[in-house]
């Protein structure tokens, strides 16, 4: 567990915190309302403690409410101990460079039916006691945002400064509501490499094209998650 992480008291957390959040394995989950498939296989094989969920889909309010749960739904056997809310300004670069084009900008906001609902923050989440390391880590921290997944990559790992996520989840779906696939040739990929800021993990859904410069790890058995039990295999970085 990061030492800073291990630290947070309850109740408390700070900017410093955000700070050494970013400088932990992170794992980035776009369009991933409340699923807690990322957190149950990095977490639950303690690969990672630090994790950015954003999807403009799912209201603060549900996520709050899974959240809440606890022992019943998403993020089963861990409990809330500190909250700090998030302004743009704390999770954007001052210099901030656009990686997308105007097109792909413009394609985004056509897609927007209705003004979503604009929110972030940091969560502690710590397992309760009658879980062990076999459930997942002591603690874990989630940061939500009601935020496109595509732009969020750009802003927070394809900036100066700023380093690749270790793993990220990727999960397309046929019926539609996302302006670009977030597999294989989709805008995030694009971005990520433009900027070679490539993760070393892909966790890829069915129905899913994995990024250009990956294979699957064939001896890592499949996981289900997301609302309908997708399987999702693993894939590993092949190219520098």
């Amino acid at each position: 567990m990061p030492e800073w992480l291990q630290a947070v008291a309850p109740g408390g957390m700070n900017e410093q915190a955000l700070r050494s959040f970013f400088k932990s394995r992170v794992v980035f989950y776009p369009g991933s309302g409340f699923d807690g498939h990322a957190v149950k296989v990095f977490g639950g094989s303690h690969s990672a403690h630090c994790f950015v969920y954003a999807d403009y889909g799912a209201s603060r309010a549900e996520i709050q409410r899974h959240l809440e749960a606890g022992n019943r739904e998403a993020f089963k056997g861990y409990k809330s101990i500190a909250r700090f809310e998030l302004s743009k300004e704390m999770i954007t670069a001052s210099n901030f460079r656009q990686h997308a084009t105007a097109e792909q900008v413009e394609k985004f906001r056509n897609s927007l039916r209705h003004p979503y609902e604009v929110y972030g923050f940091l969560e502690v989440l710590e397992r309760y006691a009658p879980f062990t390391d076999d459930h997942g880590p002591e603690r874990m921290a989630v940061m939500f945002l009601g935020a496109d997944g595509h732009a969020t990559y750009d802003a927070l790992f394809c900036q100066d400064n700023q380093v690749a996520p270790f793993a990220v989840l990727l999960q397309d779906h046929g019926f539609g509501g996302n302006w670009s696939d977030f597999g294989a040739a989709g805008v995030m990929h694009d971005i990520a490499r433009k900027t070679n800021r490539l993760p070393e993990l892909l966790l890829v859904g069915v129905g899913t094209e994995p990024w250009v410069g990956y294979r699957e790890l064939a001896d890592i058995y499949p996981t289900y998650g997301g609302w309908a039990s997708f399987e999702r295999r693993l894939f590993q970085r092949i190219q520098a």
